[in-house]
């Protein structure tokens, strides 16, 4: 049975026997009724919020949610089930009552969904409004019922407390969930409930996705007794703890049994105050249970690492060309006075401590603090080599790695110095972490040595035994792929095939537009330019302003010229996205993919046109760093041939040579605008094909 109470409210009688079952059902009515424009899209969505944790609540009753731009209106589906069915509950019960929400993906459709959600969620710990769900028949009263709930006022977050006894137990905490909604808002109700009728006094923080709720102030933190945090993610404010017993638990464990989450909370550790090694392993706890995966850790190390790199370069570009010239004869730098070479080291600075600053952040995102300085340390050596000697007739590096073919330390040519690059930063980072965080899960040392942990015993530990297996064996492989990479990048310039170089870079771009895969094609590009081979920076360069730039210029020129179905949004996207693309920042490109999954495609091809380009015009960029904005501060120029065998090319700023660079740059951004429109057309021309074809079968069946 399908009841429509109102214009947004749906009532449903469904015998289904899965969650499956249950999203199919739910995303045809949605089709139906005209809530959505694609059932599969819908039921991905809904498939997509269970991975991310269960909306199976308790007492048999559950709150799937879908946000996606296949919904066209918001709507709320309260179902009942004719049998119960599995829904993974917390409690573990069966569900025989769900409440649905649909949310448009879209922010033009004005819908707090983030509010009705937490309302409904947080309402769902009173037992009458549970047993009125499950019992009310009449959909009018129904609705009124949600209704209620969801247009009810959001009470405002106080900081005051109530009057206790100077003997009433007084807990604080912090609740917070993958998503911040639900969970987040269910569990800070239930332990503030639970643990008033316990006698207890009680004020919980919310970290949800609105924010941070009902913060907690110093005099709070001071007067409590204890603390719990019920956290799926790493929580902030952590330190504030410090002195205190502090529980962590899982978000859920409130919902399951709050009573045990209080009595554990008088058992727990304590954490010291100001002691970094607790702070850690409270940390560590936390990351543990979270579900931050490796791609969270790169590129919490990528985001501390950029700073140096643009900084360095920069200032690299600006002492080149301001204060250098190429010697016609020997093509090397010939700098005018030592201010500018000054300038030059400082610069070059930034990309010495480019590797170690990567691989300390992946580390301290893994295993907290106490692993940034062996990280730090190993990525280094391992990174950028350690020294260099002479034997009268040869230069090496690398004296503290071990070489396998002299069965000794050191012994590598300079010309092939056994540096692992940001390859073995990576490497590093994700070792020095995981072992760390390992070390807090299993060791306890005695409580006297715990204020040295931090600062001696494990950075002493974890640097040594790291240097004994990367210079013995596990610098090894790294090196090989970073020997490998350079042998093919050379090969390919030997035989004038740089553009295939570019074609791929400029994909790896303009791909996910400052992800992952755009993140290892800059590491590339600005591992290069201290290597002597700014010409690889110069593709990323460019194709790095090209997803925002061809947005933007899609989306103007398709609406104002061709008529595209581009709408007021999109306009205001597209004027941030060109003004962030100037700024060489990709993710401006990042509302249209997410909107119109299509244009990745058309970033694709348009990055890869940008790149090849500059590759054939053999571009130079010193600043590692990349849009039209490099060229204004010097940092584009021409790189030719150097005759020295530390770095073949150099690249001396040339700002009527780098007007070329914003043609490239400009060509890249009309390929992919030109494919856009073409990509928009067609969709605008399939949707009013098909709804013409539903007018004409006369879709009224959906009141029956």
């Amino acid at each position: 049975m399908m009841k429509l109470i109102n214009k947004d409210h749906v009532l449903l009688e469904l015998d289904c026997n899965s969650q499956a079952e249950t999203f199919k059902a739910i995303a045809t009515k949605a089709k139906k009724l005209g809530f959505c424009n694609d059932e599969d899209a819908l039921i991905k969505a809904f498939q997509k919020r269970e991975k991310e944790s269960t909306t199976g609540f308790e007492d048999g009753i559950a709150i799937p949610h879908a946000k996606t731009d296949a919904i066209i209106k918001p709507a709320i589906f309260l179902i009942k089930f004719k049998s119960t069915i599995d829904w993974k509950s917390m409690d573990g019960k069966p569900t025989k009552v769900a409440i649905a929400i649909l949310i448009p993906g879209s922010n033009k459709i004005k819908f707090d969904y983030l509010s009705v959600l937490a309302k409904i969620s947080t309402e769902l710990i009173d037992e009458k409004f549970r047993k009125d769900l499950k019992e009310i028949k009449d959909p009018i009263k129904l609705a009124d019922l949600i209704n209620k709930v969801a247009n009810a006022p959001k009470k405002k977050a106080t900081t005051k407390q109530a009057p206790a006894d100077e003997d009433q137990l007084f807990f604080v905490g912090i609740t917070a969930c993958p998503t911040g909604v639900a969970h987040t808002f269910m569990a800070a109700k239930k332990l503030t409930k639970v643990g008033e009728s316990l006698g207890y006094k009680v004020k919980i923080e919310t970290q949800g996705a609105e924010g941070i709720g009902n913060k907690l102030t110093e005099a709070d933190i001071k007067k409590a007794d204890y603390v719990i945090i019920a956290a799926d993610i790493n929580v902030e404010g952590m330190h504030r703890f410090g002195g205190k017993k502090v529980l962590h638990t899982h978000v859920a464990a409130p919902l399951k049994n709050a009573e045990k989450v209080f009595e554990e909370a008088q058992e727990a550790p304590m954490q010291n105050g100001g002691n970094a090694s607790d702070d850690d392993a409270f940390i560590n706890r936390q990351r543990a249970k979270s579900k931050t995966g490796p791609m969270q850790h790169l590129m919490s190390g990528v985001s501390y690492m950029i700073p140096f790199v643009v900084c360095g370069g920069i200032l690299l570009a600006i002492s080149l060309g301001l204060g250098a010239t190429i010697d016609s004869k020997t093509h090397a730098w010939v700098f005018k006075n030592h201010f500018w070479n000054a300038v030059n080291i400082i610069g070059v600075a930034g990309f010495t401590l480019m590797i170690p600053i990567l691989g300390g952040f992946i580390a301290n995102s893994i295993g907290g603090r106490s692993a940034i300085a062996p990280a730090m340390i190993l990525s280094y050596i391992i990174g950028n080599g350690s020294g260099n000697y002479t034997d009268g007739t040869h230069t090496y590096t690398d004296m503290i790695l071990f070489n396998w073919k002299n069965m000794d330390f050191g012994g590598f040519d300079v010309n092939n110095p056994a540096h692992a690059g940001f390859f073995g930063s990576i490497a590093v980072g994700f070792a020095v972490g995981y072992a760390i965080r390992y070390w807090f899960k299993v060791v306890h040392i005695p409580s006297v040595m715990k204020p040295i942990e931090p600062i001696i015993i494990i950075p002493l530990l974890f640097t040594f035994v790291g240097w004994l297996f990367f210079a013995t064996v596990g610098y090894w492989p790294l090196y090989e792929l970073s020997t490998g990479i350079n042998w093919s990048i050379k090969k390919l310039i030997d035989h004038d095939l740089l553009f295939l170089v570019g074609l791929i870079l400029g994909a790896m771009v303009a791909f996910d537009m400052g992800g992952p895969i755009n993140k290892v094609a800059f590491l590339l590009g600005a591992s290069y330019v201290s290597k002597g081979h700014p010409e690889i920076m110069g593709m990323v360069a460019a194709a790095i302003a090209v997803p925002p730039i061809g947005c933007g210029i899609g989306t103007l020129i398709g609406r104002f010229v061709f008529k595209a179905k581009f709408d007021k949004e999109d306009e205001s996207n597209a004027s941030a996205a060109i003004g962030m693309g100037i700024f060489g920042i990709t993710e401006g490109a990042i509302p249209f993919a997410v909107k119109y999954p299509k244009f990745i495609l058309s970033n694709v091809i348009g990055g890869s046109v940008a790149s090849a380009l500059a590759a054939l015009f053999m571009f130079g960029d010193n600043a590692a760093h990349g849009g039209p904005i490099v060229y204004f501060v010097g940092a584009i120029g021409h790189a030719v041939k150097s005759g020295d065998a530390t770095h073949p090319y150099v690249s001396v700023t040339a700002y009527g040579y780098g007007l070329l660079y914003l043609i490239v740059i400009l060509i890249g951004s009309c390929v992919t605008a030109a494919l856009m429109i073409v990509i928009k057309k067609h969709d605008d021309r399939k949707i009013a094909k098909k709804m013409k074809l539903e007018e004409m079968s006369g879709i009224n069946n959906v009141q029956s």
